[in-house]
């Protein structure tokens, strides 16, 4: 038999759960979480900014990328080293 103790729980956890869909996704990320979930160095981070390949927005001293502005392949756009 299901005790109301047991519900309660339960009812918790999906409320919790319930609660965690609801959050809205981050509409920004930061320039260094950007640059290290591409693969790429900081340098190159900016010297696509400067191509106009993704797009800065200062807040706070701090740079971050506009989860929208990101649709680049990384590979496509880094430098190969001439032999």
């Amino acid at each position: 038999m299901v005790t109301t103790e047991d519900l309660s729980k339960k009812i918790d956890i999906i409320l919790s759960q319930l609660a965690e869909l609801k959050r809205p996704s981050p509409t920004r990320i930061s320039f260094s979480d950007f640059c290290k979930d591409y693969g790429i160095t900081r340098p190159t981070g900016y010297a696509w900014a400067e191509r106009g390949l993704i797009k800065l927005e200062k807040i706070g001293g701090r740079n971050f990328v506009p989860i929208d502005s990101i649709s680049i392949n990384s590979r496509k756009y880094q430098r190969t080293e001439i032999p």
